[in-house]
């Protein structure tokens, strides 16, 4: 009972106000600390006995029980020491640099390989994923928004990725771009490189000069990733050690969006480098990426062509 006050106090529950007088978090530890001498004077051998067994019951139904709808004390710890160490975290030095990656994404089926390679670039700093909706009905594309996140976030649990998902609603994508770009990451973690799909200039050429579709949901959109004119396929798919798909994914029954033009796309490099000042880079290829195997320890390279955008240029 001491313990469990103790850490109610220290994570600053707000359901949790004991009406004791003298109650603070130092009476509760020193209860804890008392019991537990206590115990141990008593009967050293039992009570390190019943200690581990409490402790293994504790693991059991932590690891194999279903989730339950009480609520979890070490989820308000978590929380508390997050918004804590957040204030505290201040603009980090060169020294301890490492990759804070903000990856735009339209079609998670095709760009998983993208994905899955973000994720081992980031080396434990934050990662993003960004997606933009376009529309130019706010209120009615809301519940969409709402339904991506929810399939965004258990499209993480399925990969196995650590990351984050900022949707935006927008009547045009550079506008998406540029929110998604200045609302992303809390305090001091904030992304310092944007990762976008190189663009394809073979399947906007394939493209109608006239959209013949009467349909309300085809929105006009982006494509962050080389777009395919060949149509996705629905069937189940499952992404395995040998990079094979088998298995359906949460996001599948999202709808994606079209195709930017070069003007839209051009605009979102020019301000993510030139105004918002931003580290970009444009992925080409990783379609045909082969992931390290078990079976294969061969080393394998990519290519990485860095351009220093903010160097002055001088004229003779």
């Amino acid at each position: 009972m001491n313990l469990a006050c103790f850490l109610l106090e220290i994570g600053s529950a707000p359901n949790f106000r004991p009406s004791f007088n003298f109650f603070n978090w130092q009476t509760a530890l020193f209860g804890t600390i008392i019991s537990a001498l206590a115990m141990l004077f008593v009967d050293r051998f039992y009570a390190i006995g019943f200690l581990g067994i409490l402790i293994f019951i504790f693991l059991f139904i932590h690891y194999n029980s279903p989730p339950k709808s009480w609520g979890d004390v070490s989820q308000s710890l978590i929380y508390h020491q997050v918004r804590k160490y957040l204030l505290r975290l201040k603009q980090e030095h060169v020294k301890f640099w490492r990759p804070q990656i903000l990856l735009f994404v339209n079609d998670p089926r095709r760009q998983y390989k993208l994905i899955q390679f973000c994720n081992s670039m980031k080396k434990g700093a934050l990662y993003i994923l960004g997606h933009v909706i376009v529309t130019d009905d706010f209120g009615g594309s809301v519940p969409e928004a709402r339904s991506q996140q929810a399939a965004w976030s258990k499209y993480i649990d399925f990969s196995k990725i650590k990351a984050f998902v900022n949707i935006a609603i927008s009547p045009g994508v550079e506008w998406g771009a540029r929110n998604i770009v200045m609302t992303s990451g809390l305090g001091g973690m904030r992304p310092n490189i944007a990762v976008l799909g190189f663009y394809n200039l073979d399947d906007f050429r394939r493209q109608p000069l006239i959209n013949l579709s009467d349909s309300p949901t085809n929105a006009k959109g982006t494509e962050f990733h080389a777009p395919t004119s060949q149509s996705r396929n629905r069937k189940s798919f499952k992404v395995s050690e040998g990079n094979t798909m088998s298995d359906v994914l949460p996001t599948d029954s999202c709808k994606t969006e079209g195709m930017m033009s070069v003007t839209s796309y051009v605009t979102i490099l020019e301000d993510l480098l030139l105004r918002l000042q931003i580290n970009v880079a444009i992925a080409k290829g990783f379609e045909d990426l082969d992931f390290p195997s078990q079976d294969n320890h061969s080393k394998k390279f990519i290519d990485l062509w860095p351009i220093q955008m903010s160097a002055e240029i001088t004229t003779a």
